[in-house]
Parts: structure tokens; sequence; C-alpha cells
């Protein structure tokens, strides 16, 4: 009695065939194409065997210490040096990193023409040296800034001298990203 085999191709088009093998035993059909029964078999041999072999390389290794070996380091001394004084110039870098906080600014000028702009943020640098000057270009216009203020209060009295020096102009308080430097309680604590 031979049984019929019924595989299933991609086309999905079937073809019976005799499952007796050479030796007379007949082969039982699960009605299951036979890549689909070969593939998990598969999968589970090839874990088995990649199992088995990093056990046998993990246990080889933990016996024969020969395998591993030492590195010395030859270094000269005058690295160890070097290193300290690079990382005292990093601590001290520390003081001078400025913090960009939201802030105030006052505008005191607002045009399309570049060297008006520049004439501008030059007078304001010969008339206030201690204040940072800002010249932003926001097309088409050049836009001069200056201050760093943490409230509009502070920035009321600059805005008042300004005014002063550009009667005609709008000389404004804005809201913008401030650069900030450490307080000194901040850079006592990087001191410490």
């Amino acid at each position: 009695m031979v049984q019929k085999l019924v595989i299933n191709v991609k086309a999905y088009r079937s073809y019976n065939f005799s499952t007796q093998n050479n030796f007379g035993i007949n082969i039982a059909s699960t009605g299951k194409p036979i890549y689909k029964m070969k593939l998990p078999f598969t999968y589970t041999l090839f874990a088995l065997f990649i199992s088995i072999c990093s056990i046998a390389q993990t246990s080889s290794f933990a016996k024969d210490s020969s395998l591993y070996g030492s590195v010395k380091v030859n270094q000269d001394p005058r690295f160890e040096e070097l290193s300290t004084k690079q990382a005292e110039i990093n601590k001290n870098a520390q003081k001078y990193i400025v913090k960009h906080i939201k802030g105030w600014r006052i505008q005191a000028s607002n045009t399309q023409n570049r060297d008006e702009a520049n004439s501008v943020k030059t007078i304001l640098l010969q008339k206030f040296p201690d204040e940072k000057t800002y010249l932003l270009y926001q097309a088409p216009n050049f836009r001069v800034r200056i201050g760093n203020f943490l409230t509009q209060k502070d920035a009321f009295n600059l805005r008042k001298q300004i005014s002063a020096l550009y009667p005609a102009k709008g000389i404004y308080i804005v809201a913008d990203i401030i650069d900030v430097a450490p307080t000194p309680d901040e850079e006592d604590e990087l001191n410490n």
C-alpha cells in the first residue's frame, strides 16, 4: 500500500507523489509542505550547535590561563604631571563659561541699511563700553541690540539714555536669550 503525499508549491499547485522510500517503507504524510516541516528543525539544530560551541570555547579558555597575556605600560613620568595640569586648566575654564537664559535687551535700531546699523552699533559701543552690543540680521532688516538684562526694570534706565541719543527712533526693550556670566557664589563652588 503506497500513500500519496501532496506537496504545495508556491504557485499553489498540487502534485501527487508516491511516498514509498527505497526500503519499501511508507512515509506518513502530514499534509504540510516539506519546506515548512524542515525549517523549525533546522533552526533548532543550528541553535543547539551554537550553544555547544560557545560552552566549549568558554570552558577551554577558563581552564587555559596561558592564553591570557599581561600588558606592562612603560609611561614617561611627565604624562602624570601633564594630566594634572590639564585637569587644573579644565577646572579654571569652568569659570568663564557663559550661560544662555531668557532675559531682556534694548533694540536701538531696526533698519534695512547695513551701514546705518553698523554706525549705530559703533556709537553705542563708544557711549556704553560696559554693555555688549549685537548686530542681528533677520531678513530684510538689520537689528542693533544692546545689553544683557535679567529684568525689564534693569533695562529701563539704559533705554532712557539711548532714547536721549536717538529721539526720533523707537527704542524698545525686547525679550531675548541673554548671556550671563557665573556669579561669585558659582565661581566659589567651582573652585572647591
